[in-house]
């Protein structure tokens, strides 16, 4: 009943958007989700294949409704 993880996928998902938004801080928006996907697990409240599975599903998310890059902005 906890497959996939929801926790694992709001956590992958905000991570990826933050990334979107604010490349300069990609290495702690990773951490803060990895970690907040293992204490699901640390907690017994999930087991890996949960976390993974809900992780690529906040990730897909993610991508799907990311704005398109606009290169004008960039000076392109």
């Amino acid at each position: 009943m906890s497959f996939p993880s929801g926790h694992a996928a709001v956590a992958a998902g905000l991570a990826v958007s933050l990334c979107w938004f604010y490349p300069r801080g990609r290495s702690v928006f990773i951490a803060l989700a990895i970690l907040a996907s293992f204490q699901r697990i640390n907690s017994l409240s999930h087991f890996l294949s949960d976390i993974c599975i809900g992780a690529a599903i906040g990730i897909a998310g993610a991508l799907v409704f990311a704005p398109a890059p606009n290169h004008a902005d960039r000076g392109q």
